[in-house]
């Protein structure tokens, strides 16, 4: 069974167990609907770090998979403007309709040799993009976290052998948005390239592919929870402890940060900070072998 028949396999359980918790989904086609798509309001200080943390993230781990010999491209939108400009509605409306119809483009593609792909694919013409995937075997979405993964499970477990009153979550997790499930099934409908996961935290990464995903929400398998994070706009989001998944590289080298301000046309000034700089060392076989979904050594 190749990676995408196990996929639209798992998408049936996954439908009925989100929609028995009240948010149902549907896998299969473009998005059909015709309303115009609600405009956000001016970006926020939390949203502005959150975007910079997301974008240090992404860029960190394509410097990392490119230092172990692979090829790897920015794939994903990547026109940044501000919430607050003019021309921001009808660009936001376009960037919707565009998902609508062909799915949530991962924000990395992975191709085996260097050469195989462009740094850069995202403000190209759809029909460029589309050209480039051919030489890419996998694909990445990249999540970010401003904890240190390790330390946070050295410490749970310390507390937990101390036996204190509230432990809490043992481990941090991989966040996946309910709504993101249907818009990258979309993509990968279309284009039946493997897709993954990649959670970049402040002291290492963990990735877990998303047939791996759909397979333990459709059983709703041990440890997974469903809620509405504020650094997620309050929008429904899966937890699912990072011990699903594999560690792949360690930051041996931690970022700085830098204060940046951000002034809207009418002068309200958002302060925020934004990571610089950093190392991350990839295991390249562990890598590879969730990206095509097979063990290490297999």
């Amino acid at each position: 069974m190749d990676w995408f028949t196990a996929l639209a396999k798992a998408a049936g359980p996954v439908a009925q167990t989100m929609g028995s918790k009240g948010w149902p989904v549907s896998f299969g086609g473009p998005d059909l609907r015709t309303g115009t798509p609600k405009v956000p309001q001016p970006a926020r200080s939390e949203f502005l770090q959150n975007r910079a943390l997301g974008d240090w993230a992404e860029q960190l781990l394509a410097s990392a998979i490119a230092d172990i010999g692979l090829g790897v491209s920015h794939y994903g939108a990547s026109d940044d403007i501000d919430s607050a400009d003019p021309d921001f509605a009808a660009f936001f409306i376009d960037q919707i309709l565009q998902v609508r119809h062909g799915g949530k483009r991962p924000d990395l593609l992975v191709a085996h040799t260097p050469d195989g792909l462009p740094l850069t694919i995202g403000s190209l013409p759809a029909t460029e993009r589309d050209q480039c995937l051919k030489n890419a075997f996998a694909s990445i979405e990249v999540r970010s976290s401003k904890y240190k993964a390790l330390k946070y499970m050295r410490v749970k477990a310390e507390r937990k052998v101390a036996r204190a009153k509230s432990v809490g979550r043992l481990e941090p997790n991989f966040t996946v948005k309910v709504e993101d499930l249907q818009i990258l099934y979309r993509w990968v409908e279309q284009h039946r390239m493997p897709q993954a996961y990649v959670q970049v935290f402040l002291d290492s990464a963990f990735v877990i592919n998303v047939l791996t995903i759909f397979q333990l929400i459709g059983t709703w398998a041990r440890g997974l929870t469903l809620e509405k994070p504020v650094r997620s706009q309050d929008k429904p989001t899966i937890f699912i402890p990072i011990s699903y998944g594999t560690k792949i590289g360690d930051l041996v080298q931690a970022p700085h940060f830098e204060a940046r301000t951000r002034e809207s046309p009418l002068g309200k000034v958002d302060a925020y900070v934004v990571p610089q700089g950093g190392k991350l060392i990839l295991n390249r076989d562990a890598m590879l072998a969730v990206l095509i979904h097979q063990r290490v050594g297999q």
